[in-house]
């Protein structure tokens, strides 16, 4: 295990990477479950292949190598043979890995340690998901359900509100405008009757 203090040094001691070469893969498991990385293999000479990790801090680590798709795999000190298996074709570089912990988090790097062809080939981040994480995804799909039915609910509440409030309105508007129009029909039978009574002693 070498320490480093940042990714840079790194990268330098693989020699420079060419963008143009070098992939990157992203791959997300559960706990438990099995995951096969794979690189190209892009070495047109016979070299000495081989997995990396980077952990979360400025350590690497060497999982395992081999010279050729046919010869031995060696395995590193901290890799379990049972757990950490590396295979490899023509054209490609496997790294088989079972019952995947969340202490497998980090980067792996394929790439070869040769002096005329140094570099990385493919860099991949495998995440392995806690059982936090499982369990927060459908709490999080059903607290926007909650939310949306929620919204509904007030939105259907206001709408109650309004439409009585409306029928409240037009309930007291239709009570004292007929009693309006009694009062001046009163009034103007009052004054009818006054003239009527004045009139009669004429």
């Amino acid at each position: 295990m070498m320490n480093f203090s940042c990714i840079l040094p790194l990268l330098c001691s693989f020699s420079w990477i060419c963008v143009s070469l070098c992939e990157f893969h992203t791959v997300v498991v559960q706990p438990g479950e099995e995951v096969t990385l794979q690189c190209s293999n892009l070495s047109r000479f016979p070299a000495h292949l081989y997995w990396f990790k980077l952990n979360n801090g400025p350590n690497i680590s060497s999982i395992s190598s081999m010279l050729t798709f046919k010869s031995n795999v060696s395995l590193y000190e901290g890799f379990q043979h049972d757990k950490f298996i590396m295979t490899s074709n023509i054209t490609k570089v496997f790294l088989h890995i079972s019952q995947v912990h969340p202490s497998d988090n980090g980067l792996y790097f394929c790439g070869v340690k040769n002096d005329l062809t140094p570099g990385v080939f493919t860099a991949t981040y495998l995440q392995v998901k806690d059982a936090i994480d499982v369990i927060d995804e459908p709490t999080n799909l059903l607290n926007v359900i909650l939310g949306g039915v929620v919204i509904l609910l007030v939105m259907i509440i206001i709408s109650l509100v309004v439409k009585i409030r409306i029928k409240m309105e037009i309930e007291v508007i239709t009570f004292f405008c007929p009693k309006a129009e009694s009062n001046r029909r009163h009034v103007a039978e009052r004054e009818m009757q006054t003239n009527v009574l004045y009139a009669a002693p004429r």
